[in-house]
């Protein structure tokens, strides 16, 4: 389906390390399965959508709240109308962890993805607000705490997943880090098999069983995350596009907009303004 009418706006603020603030409001928008290495969290503020998040549909109508952990896929069938989003790094959101409890520990899962809270609603939006009209630093910081710490008070397992380490999933995690190091080589099925001693198709099936993506897909989301981050410090879409491992330009915007949303150009200029 076409995207029709679509206001996007991306912008950092620099509390908490860097946060990534999104405001968007499509007619019509699907966006294929892909995952984020922040930590999101968001309102929809108007409209609907649908959310494949781990092998589960959820409607997300007006007035939802949007939790998304880091590294999970997900998938929005469609979007109609507006939301906000926040994106945290996730050593960010550790610390802010710590700092609640007093003691060292990981992200607490939240396992559903869309909640009907009303006060959680109302604290998102108004940090997301303070982050964007740029409030003092101790009050963002403040409706930060606040915030998660309502959030993972009242939803979150207060018992940290550890994943198993067997045989495949340690070829998985291997794969993954090649692909986080060498994400701007042209990296062929055989080269990470030969790397994990298992067969390329086994090992294909392995990967999209754990992860939901194929290594391709994960690849590409790899290499569009690092596109940001260089945009981001000012790079231009063609030295973007050289340095990420896309053929030109025209490679590099086609993905980006697929999976971001807009245009290489479209998201430097929102950074700008």
């Amino acid at each position: 389906m076409p995207n029709q009418q679509a206001v996007v706006n991306f912008w950092n603020c620099e509390t908490l390390g860097t946060v990534e603030l999104l405001k968007a409001s499509y007619k019509s928008r699907r966006f294929p399965p892909h995952l984020h290495e922040e930590f999101c969290i968001g309102i929809m503020e108007r409209g609907k959508a649908d959310l494949n998040y781990r092998g589960t549909y959820y409607p997300v109508s007006e007035g939802s709240v949007i939790i998304l952990h880091c590294g999970e896929v997900h998938s929005n069938e469609s979007v109609e109308g507006a939301y906000k989003m926040l994106y945290l790094k996730a050593n960010s959101v550790e610390r802010i962890i710590s700092e609640l409890v007093d003691r060292e520990r990981g992200i607490p899962f939240i396992e559903r993805p869309i909640f009907n809270d009303v006060k959680l609603y109302q604290l998102i939006q108004q940090l997301h607000k303070s982050l964007d009209c740029g409030s003092i630093k101790t009050q963002q910081e403040i409706l930060i705490r606040n915030t998660f710490s309502f959030l993972f008070s009242k939803y979150a397992d207060p018992h940290v997943t550890h994943p198993s380490f067997d045989l495949e999933h340690k070829a998985v995690k291997q794969v993954k880090e090649y692909i986080n190091s060498f994400y701007f080589w042209n990296i062929s099925l055989d080269e990470v098999s030969k790397l994990t001693h298992l067969s390329p198709f086994y090992l294909s099936r392995v990967f999209r069983k754990e992860l939901g993506l194929s290594i391709h897909a994960y690849l590409i989301q790899v290499r569009i995350h690092r596109a940001k981050n260089l945009l981001s410090a000012g790079c231009s879409a063609s030295d973007v596009a050289a340095q990420t491992g896309f053929v030109d330009n025209s490679h590099l915007t086609r993905h980006f907009k697929r999976l971001v949303g807009v245009t290489p150009r479209q998201y430097i200029q929102e950074k700008n303004t």
